[in-house]
């Protein structure tokens, strides 16, 4: 009784009874094929916990589900940015003039068009018109590397590129046609305002996005009108989002929670509000916007969440009602915190891109003391299996693999049909198929108020969530390799209490310095997949197979130095209060001059922590981007000292001016 509670033992007595029953059964049986399940428990998983059939209008397509918002509400404020705002029917009406551009330009229905735009009324515009052109939009991050957005031009062969004029110079060397949304609303004018007559099936893809490929290449995943119909319709009847919100539109587009941020308000009647453009560098000016602008809703991953529990503005000052949480593990402590200090619906959320958005939600509970915190119950029309390795059903309460099946999985990806056919699986138990998760998750049996939720245990291969991206780590290993003087990789990531940090190991020549390292990834991959250390190694540990042995180099990472450098104390006002500022968000005592934040187990969700408390205790404004290149105390105290950011030439985001003082 000290290792097995009386149910555990319980329900294994009854597997062993029906394993002994089909050995009896059928002498001849393959091993894995033997049953453990009762009756009465594939009853359970198959059909009981996987009753979530809702009866929602998934004959429509997503912008048809938009336009009857515009019916309804024609005059009331569907988008706000700054002090400006759009209402349906305006939006609907600039939308269907640039839809009719494209139709006459010949983008026919199931192309694919490109769109990086910076977050704006005309970025709205863009999604809407491609999809009422029954086109596909691939939506692009303006801050991606020039390499990789080349790329995904090329792989995706996007037949149009929707930009605007601050986008341009990141195109400059890509041959592809393009339309400068911004520039272009004289000629978008001339084109009718009401909605083009297509005859567009909801089976047909909506979007494409690209997420992380374990082969080195980015991969994407494509996604109906009828999944995102679903995924929306589900969020209105389970009283998730409202006429009544004010969504905040904060994500990357290239991210599938921008298009819930959007997509959700506006086929329900709320409003978007759109935040500016690097929002994400200043965690005052986030928590600001949230309280000015009487935001009801809020997607935060972990990471952000963390930080604006801490900040007393956000706490005491946001109306939020609904705070949605995903993108990585919710851990019970920081639930616990957000829970006690704010008054709002916590939502833990879980779904890969593959199957649109998400697909599984738990309602966070006050101080409910289990150890993990579940990642919940599948949402409508969506079922979820727990398969061994053989794709047979766990039993309740034993480890699987988590298997997705109904209206939430989408079309596989993008010219990758071998991959397709391996993860994007026949359904055993019902018509469709299933998406392969590669996540481990468990049923919490001893549950018993109806159906259990799921408990998320991991993963089976090399993918991590870093910050709520998802990342494979082969394709790190992969850019780093393709290093002139990198003879092997190995990328690890490091997740310990207070430091998550990729970690490369890498063989090769002796006089590569790290920052050229970051300097040559930075150019490839964005900035949440470049490692904050490397370390060089004259040969990889290895198993007694021959195999690189990772777990020897998980537990060399924890003794890794953050600098080789001896400690130097920090010298100087501005390097003390720095050191000062450092030690509070690292959580780290001792900080010398020549440390590096990253080294330290920094990135950029503390950097804007970093930026806005260096505002408040110096009283200057330096841009997030330039901490990148100046990462030691020595260097950065330097640089504010000085005030080399504002006068070295470096490429300014929208809306900074470069002046002190002023973004």
């Amino acid at each position: 009784t000290d290792l097995f509670k009386r149910s555990s033992i319980a329900r294994m007595a009854k597997h062993l009874e029906c394993l002994l029953e089909g050995m009896l059964a059928d002498p001849s049986c393959v091993v894995t094929r033997l049953p453990l399940l009762t009756g009465a428990e594939q009853q359970q998983l198959i059909v009981d916990w996987n009753d979530t059939s809702e009866n929602l209008p998934l004959h429509l397509c997503l912008h048809s589900m938009f336009e009857k918002t515009v019916d309804r509400t024609p005059g009331k404020m569907a988008v706000e940015f700054g002090d400006e705002h759009l209402s349906y029917l305006e939006l609907n009406e600039r939308s269907n003039q640039l839809a009719h551009y494209l139709i006459d330009a010949e983008i026919a229905p199931g192309t694919l068009v490109a769109i990086c735009q910076h977050r704006s009324f005309d970025m709205i515009v863009s999604l809407l018109a491609v999809l009422k052109a029954g086109a596909v939009f691939v939506p692009l991050d303006p801050q991606l590397p020039e390499a990789r957005l080349e790329y995904i031009l090329a792989d995706s062969e996007s037949a149009l590129l929707l930009t605007d004029s601050h986008c341009t110079t990141q195109f400059s060397e890509i041959a592809v046609d393009r339309l400068i949304v911004d520039k272009q609303l004289q000629q978008l004018n001339r084109f009718p305002t009401d909605n083009p007559q297509l005859r567009i099936d909801s089976t047909n893809v909506a979007y494409v996005i690209y997420t992380s490929g374990s082969t080195g290449k980015p991969k994407g995943a494509r996604i109906t009108h009828r999944n995102l119909v679903n995924y929306f319709s589900w969020r209105q009847i389970a009283d998730l989002i409202t006429p009544d919100d004010r969504v905040l539109q904060k994500t990357t587009l290239s991210f599938d929670v921008a298009c819930s941020e959007i997509f959700a308000p506006l086929v329900t009647g709320a409003t978007v509000v759109l935040a500016p453009f690097d929002i994400n560098q200043d965690l005052d000016t986030l928590s600001q916007l949230v309280i000015d602008k009487k935001i009801t809703q809020l997607h935060a991953p972990p990471s952000l969440l963390r930080l604006l529990i801490e900040d007393k503005k956000f706490v005491s000052g946001s109306q939020l009602i609904r705070l949605f949480s995903g993108g990585e593990e919710l851990i019970a402590d920081l639930r616990d915190r957000s829970m006690n200090q704010l008054s709002t619906l916590l939502l833990n959320g879980y779904g890969p891109t593959e199957t649109t958005i998400s697909v599984l939600f738990h309602n966070c509970k006050k101080s409910i003391g289990e150890p993990r915190v579940p990642i919940g119950r599948p949402i409508a029309n969506t079922q979820i299996y727990l398969l061994d390795r053989n794709r047979q059903l766990v039993p309740p309460g034993h480890t699987g693999e988590l298997y997705i099946g109904g209206e939430c999985v989408g079309a596989g990806y993008l010219n990758r049909s071998r991959l397709t056919a391996e993860r994007f699986i026949a359904n055993p138990f019902r018509e469709g198929k299933l998406y392969a998760t590669g996540d481990l998750a468990r049923y919490s049996v001893d549950q018993h108020d109806g159906v259990p939720e799921l408990d998320y245990l991991g993963r089976l291969d090399n993918q991590v969530k870093v910050r709520g991206f998802r990342i494979e780590l082969g394709e790190i290993e992969t850019a780093l390799g393709a290093h002139p003087e990198v003879s092997g990789t190995v990328v690890l990531y490091q997740d310990d209490p207070g430091v998550q940090r990729l970690i490369a190991f890498y063989t090769g020549s002796e006089a590569i310095e790290a920052a050229d390292l970051r300097g040559f990834l930075s150019e490839q991959l964005p900035e949440y997949m470049v490692p904050a250390v490397y370390s060089r190694l004259r040969d990889f540990p290895l198993t007694h197979n021959g195999k690189i042995d990772r777990q020897a180099l998980s537990e060399l990472s924890v003794s890794i130095a953050s600098n080789d450098s001896e400690y130097e104390p920090p010298s100087g006002e501005i390097e003390k209060q720095l050191a000062s500022i450092w030690s509070a968000i690292l959580k780290t005592n001792q900080i010398g001059r020549q440390d590096n934040f990253f080294d330290l187990g920094g990135h950029s969700l503390l950097v804007m922590q970093m930026v806005a408390k260096i505002r408040v205790a110096l009283f200057v404004n330096i841009p997030m981007r330039w901490v990148f290149d100046h990462s030691t105390i020595a260097q950065l105290a330097e640089s504010i000292d000085n005030k080399k950011w504002m006068t070295e030439n470096i490429p300014l985001m929208h809306g900074e001016t470069g002046e002190e003082g002023e973004l």
